[in-house]
């Protein structure tokens, strides 16, 4: 992510390069979705629902993007397209799912 953003500068957060307002999002944003997104993920559905709901994520995903860069102007896109976004976000989500599965397994395994 910081290759596209710092170096390519294909997107950011804010203004171009690295500023403390960019924590905001690191730190603030990013990590309070992501709560949002496992706790209310339905591990014990089926897989439709399940595709569903990562589906329905992805779309949101997007859509946020979209609100904050328009509107707010948290983000701005040069080369990025919302496309791009919304074709990376499902597999962004799968893996922030495969890492709680494994930290899960981690524990349960009492090697943590």
């Amino acid at each position: 992510m910081f290759i596209l953003n710092l170096r390519n500068d294909f997107y950011g957060y804010f203004n171009v390069g690295a500023d403390y307002r960019t924590l905001i999002i690191f730190f603030g944003l990013y990590p309070a979705f992501s709560l949002i997104f496992l706790n209310l993920y339905p591990h014990s559905a089926g897989f439709l629902r399940k595709t569903s709901y990562i589906i329905v994520f992805s779309v949101l995903s997007t859509a946020l993007e979209w609100l904050f860069s328009t509107k707010y102007g948290f983000f701005y896109h040069n080369e990025w397209k919302l496309l791009y976004s919304l074709l990376a976000y499902p597999f962004i989500l799968l893996l922030l799912l495969f890492h709680l599965v494994m930290i899960r397994k981690l524990f349960a395994s009492n090697r943590f």
